[in-house]
């Protein structure tokens, strides 16, 4: 397996962090079945909020995961990181519904100008949402946009009540759930008055499924679906 770590931390050293990660490799993983191939770790801290933030992203029996986790310090945030990832090995069969993402992005004060400080255009794959809840899960995402199997655009969510919520964009096919027709500009206004960690829209001009969400880094983050 191999072991690495990347990036600044608060409260202990990288090669701390290294020793913690290589433990816990050796140690905890060596109780499981599982064969893990790869293991990367970093830690980056975000002053502002006065946190380290860190991301595992591994590949274990073919599967991969990714975990994130925020701390007042790098130790505490890899011990968290540690703490997810066993839950997720947990269940190598996906049924992990009550799994939910590790850490959140902090929101910006109501009245702070926000902004989107990333954008990414990607094809979606086309899953099942069972198979886009795992995935999901898997990834430690609050969401997930996919093909859904009408073809349009389709979010998997946690819901606040419990399980997974499923909306659908246009074509609608019975979908319990409105997404509104929304320009950029209007989505991220309703997303910053609501507060929310994400937005899944339907775009005005293109009409495709996209999706808003709160980064770490600050800012939005937009996903938007090829045409």
């Amino acid at each position: 397996m191999r072991v690495t770590t990347t990036g600044a931390t608060a409260g202990r050293t990288l090669p701390q962090a290294q020793a913690l990660i290589t433990d816990w490799a050796t140690g905890a993983i060596a109780h499981t079945r599982a064969t893990p191939t790869r293991l990367r770790v970093r830690l980056t801290p975000l002053p502002e909020a006065e946190l380290v933030l860190g991301q595992l992203n591994a590949q274990i029996d073919g599967r991969a995961l990714r975990c994130q986790a925020s701390a007042p310090a790098s130790e505490d945030a890899g011990l968290l990181l540690i703490e997810a990832l066993s839950r997720k090995l947990a269940h190598p069969d996906g049924q992990a519904a009550q799994l939910l993402p590790t850490a959140t992005p902090g929101l910006r004060p109501t009245g702070h100008p926000a902004e989107i400080t990333r954008r990414k255009n990607a094809t979606l794959q086309r899953m099942t949402p069972g198979a886009a809840a795992r995935w999901m899960i898997d990834h430690d995402y609050a969401a997930h946009l996919y093909t859904g199997h009408t073809g349009g655009e389709a979010l998997v969510c946690h819901d606040p009540r419990g399980g997974f919520r499923i909306l659908q964009s246009a074509p609608h096919t019975g979908d319990a759930h409105h997404v509104p027709a929304l320009t950029e500009h209007d989505a991220l206004a309703l997303v910053t008055a609501t507060r929310e960690q994400h937005l899944f829209f339907t775009d005005h001009e293109t009409r495709r499924g996209a999706l808003l969400y709160a980064r770490y880094a600050g800012g939005y983050g937009l996903l938007r679906a090829l045409s």
